[in-house]
């Protein structure tokens, strides 16, 4: 036979209790299940299946309880694990400077390539890091820096920390150099003491005249040339002065690089349209365009070992992709690669 059941809402209650102790703390005047009655109507396994569903809140309740005593006396804990972290943080921030949180972006492109710019934003800029760190593209530069005598020139670098990651992994024959007085000489106090074989030279990277010839194993350019494309207007038919600044930090470039040297630029830009410039390929706006003999500009490309090779600045070119072309993503920046004919 099947025992009968009985909704909550259908519970007969017991009376209310309304003699209550003046001096109890506690009040009695709750309502109850009426047991008496509910045991004449119910069988004995549904009276206890009853009994326990209805204790059941009462026993959540004591366990929340517990759980909250027990969450209370971990706040402390917590709180201070917490407040070590931050003093631990705040000291770290002390050590090593922050980027720039309030920068405020020119409303021209243009605007990147004026040295009056620069000056002015890294008079109150501590640090940024263009386009990668130094740790994103580590694994890809280590096979272009042969021993720890490297000699690196790092053009435009800015308030970058590239170049003392560069030096902590092991290459401290590092040379930096930007045409802004105020970066270098910042950079210079700042790593005076804990990098002093890094150098700090202000000088223009489209002239770099004061350099000697072959002087340097590795070139590195970290969105520099970048800056001065800011005035390209057209990627198709850039503007003259683009072309001749870009041609002159090449050449400048091939000159210092001891042969069989690398110049390792890094750029968001697309190959198509940046190896026109690390090529030579754009014509030169100095050539007499009325007289095709007396033209300076007789670039010649051919290919030679897989790569693209230029007979103006003397180098062949490679790009990989930063990351690899397995990375994530769609965009990534490209890491250049010409090596200089031994």
């Amino acid at each position: 036979m099947t025992e009968p059941s009985l909704e909550e809402s259908e519970i007969p209650l017991a009376p209310k209790q309304h003699d209550v102790d003046e001096d109890s703390s506690s009040s009695h005047d709750e309502e109850g299940p009426n047991w008496e009655l509910l045991s004449e109507m119910l069988g004995t396994s549904a009276l206890a299946a009853l009994k326990d569903h209805l204790s059941a809140p009462e026993k959540s309740h004591e366990a929340a309880v517990t759980s909250n005593i027990s969450t209370k006396d971990e706040i402390p804990k917590q709180n201070a694990r917490e407040s070590e972290d931050e003093e631990e943080a705040t000291a770290e921030s002390r050590d090593r400077p922050s980027r720039s949180r309030n920068l405020e972006l020119p409303k021209r492109n243009m605007e990147y390539s004026k040295k009056e710019y620069w000056d002015e934003r890294f008079a109150t800029e501590e640090e940024y890091e263009w386009l990668v760190s130094y740790s994103d593209v580590a694994d890809q530069l280590r096979p272009y820096l042969s021993s720890p005598q490297t000699r690196i020139l790092v053009v435009g670098c800015g308030n970058s920390s590239f170049s003392a990651d560069l030096y902590d992994d092991g290459f401290p024959h590092v040379i930096n150099i930007d045409y802004s007085e105020t970066v270098i000489s910042t950079m210079r106090e700042r790593h005076s003491i804990q990098r002093p074989s890094m150098e700090w030279l202000e000088m223009d990277m489209t002239d770099m005249s004061e350099l000697e010839d072959d002087s340097f194993d590795v070139v590195i350019d970290k969105a520099a040339m970048d800056a001065l494309m800011s005035n390209e207007k057209d990627v198709w038919n850039p503007h003259p002065a683009v072309i001749v600044a870009c041609r002159s930090m090449c050449r400048h470039i091939s000159r210092i690089l001891h042969p069989g040297g690398y110049h390792i630029h890094i750029s968001f830009a697309q190959p198509h349209f940046r190896k026109k410039h690390l090529l030579g390929l754009h014509p030169n706006p100095h050539d007499d365009k009325n007289n095709d003999d007396n033209a300076t500009n007789k670039t010649t490309t051919t290919i030679l070992n897989g790569k693209e090779h230029t007979s103006e600045f003397q180098w062949n070119v490679c790009v990989e992709t930063i990351g690899g072309d397995n990375s994530d993503g769609c965009f990534h920046p490209f890491l250049y690669i010409m090596q200089k004919d031994i």
